[in-house]
């Protein structure tokens, strides 16, 4: 199905964004074979520019010149002239297009791998929680409350209400003025191990949000990948989820 495909989103350096899956990801930085043929070319002569400027690249740039100076001195030649009078003809010249990459599945809406085609989820890379690109207006106290209360009930192995404990952990989280993305990663996080056990284990439900207290704490010190924590999120926590007590 095309939901279990998990699109990693790259930007390339024209701009594009494109995306692509795990199975055909190779470290690819570019859209199209047409921009990672320009940025070779960039590449090497940026590399043969420093190259020459250094000691080593005067010395070999001498040599060359005498050596080539000798054969012009010698009358040296390397082949044989052609004895027939022939027009010069010109080569076509290779024309490179410009690959699009695919657009977005039309009955899905969902994006496609640039490889393989098949569509699904895309995740972001590259940013951390916590860090964003642009600054965004602080929610106010209660909307905060209210995001974080929601999150935490929909998670799969918490009761389907919370408790007047679980607010107050809330309100105290709002002044740490800790980021909410922060707190949804650590609730993915500890969701995530805590389906990971063993399935012959059986295990109470989760019946505090103090339950996530630690892994908000490591999420804090050690920042995970945004992209990995939207990888959980679609893998191992989504199929599990159960619909939320909308506050």
């Amino acid at each position: 199905m095309a939901a279990e495909v998990i699109l990693r989103q790259r930007v390339c350096r024209c701009g594009t964004t494109f995306y692509i899956c795990r199975s055909c990801d190779r470290g690819q930085r570019y859209c199209s074979q047409h921009c990672r043929q320009k940025a070779r070319r960039e590449q090497r002569r940026e590399a043969n520019r420093r190259h020459q400027q250094s000691l080593e690249g005067r010395l070999d740039h001498r040599d060359r010149q005498q050596l080539y100076r000798e054969r012009l001195r010698f009358g040296r030649v390397t082949d044989q002239g052609s004895f027939e009078n022939r027009s010069s003809v010109m080569m076509p010249r290779e024309r490179t297009e410009h690959k699009q990459p695919p657009a977005p599945a039309l009955d899905s809406g969902l994006p496609v791998c640039v490889r393989c085609g098949r569509a699904g989820y895309a995740i972001g890379s590259g940013v951390h929680m916590g860090e964003t690109t642009e600054a965004l207006p602080r929610p106010s106290q209660q909307e905060y409350v209210r995001a974080v209360l929601n999150a935490y009930v929909a998670l799969p192995e918490t009761l389907p209400r919370w408790h007047r404990a679980d607010r107050g952990i809330a309100l105290e989280l709002f002044r740490r003025q800790i980021p909410v993305d922060v707190i949804e990663a650590a609730f993915v996080l500890g969701s995530t191990r805590r389906l990971a056990r063993d399935p012959t284990l059986v295990a109470p439900p989760i019946r505090s949000m103090a339950y996530f207290l630690p892994v908000i704490d490591e999420v804090l010190a050690e920042p995970p990948p945004r992209g990995y924590i939207q990888y959980l999120r679609v893998v191992c926590v989504r199929p599990a989820q159960k619909k939320s007590t909308r506050l």
